[in-house]
């Protein structure tokens, strides 16, 4: 579990948590105040049963509006559930988060998938269907036109290969091997490419980064959260 700038207490049955604290790194995006720490309130959370995100709010001193804080439940033990939305987020980076990210909203066959800024709201260009289509494998459908899904360009096989959104017509360049890597994360491997992963180009940051596949390794920009919405 990750929680954004924050301090969790947890105590209770199943470890159960009842409140946050800001922490200093949530301070710094308000550099004109001195803000001293703040407590938020949470309903009970059984982390141990729970995934998905939840969103808490609390008032600053010298605000007027509300500032949010936004708490992620990952997947336990690599469990993924068929036919359900997932985010798929990069783990080069923690705050802010990057993720998988369709170019269009609604995307159009052939346009590339990109490492973007998590949007929040979410956006459903940003969002993942996981269906299951046999063999272990599963077809990624965008959430914005579910017709269309992660492909490797033309099912190549060649490092730095891009990947693009196209209309599902099962093939194997549409099929994926979600393996469960620990720590939260997976590698995603395509069916057209066995021994090649999704891949973060150059294992940049920055928005609009490539999405490709490329030779398996261990390094982050090979590893994905896949967060449950």
């Amino acid at each position: 579990m990750d929680a954004m700038y924050s301090k969790l207490t947890t105590y209770g049955v199943d470890g159960i948590s009842y409140d946050a604290s800001v922490d200093n790194a949530m301070k710094s995006y308000f550099p004109t105040k001195t803000v001293g720490t703040e407590r938020v309130k949470m309903y009970a959370w059984a982390l141990s049963r729970y995934y998905g995100e939840a969103d808490l709010a609390s008032k600053l001193a010298g605000y007027s509006h509300l500032d949010i804080l936004l708490i992620t439940f990952y997947s336990p033990q690599g469990i993924l559930t068929d036919g359900a939305n997932y985010k798929i987020v990069s783990a080069l980076t923690k705050e802010p988060s990057k993720l998988v990210d369709a170019n269009g909203n609604p995307p159009v066959n052939g346009e590339d998938v990109t490492l973007w800024t998590y949007n929040y709201p979410t956006t459903s260009n940003q969002v993942w269907k996981l269906r299951s289509v046999g063999s272990g494998y599963y077809a990624l459908k965008n959430v914005a036109d579910t017709t269309k899904v992660l492909e490797v360009r033309g099912g190549g096989s060649a490092n730095s290969t891009p990947v693009q959104v196209a209309t599902f017509a099962n093939t194997s360049a549409q099929r994926w091997k979600i393996t469960y890597v620990g720590s939260g994360n997976y590698n995603l491997e395509p069916a057209s490419a066995v021994g090649k992963n999704l891949d973060v180009n150059g294992s940049s940051t920055a928005n609009d980064t490539q999405i490709q596949i490329y030779s398996a390794h261990t390094g982050n920009a090979q590893k994905f959260r896949l967060v449950k919405q």
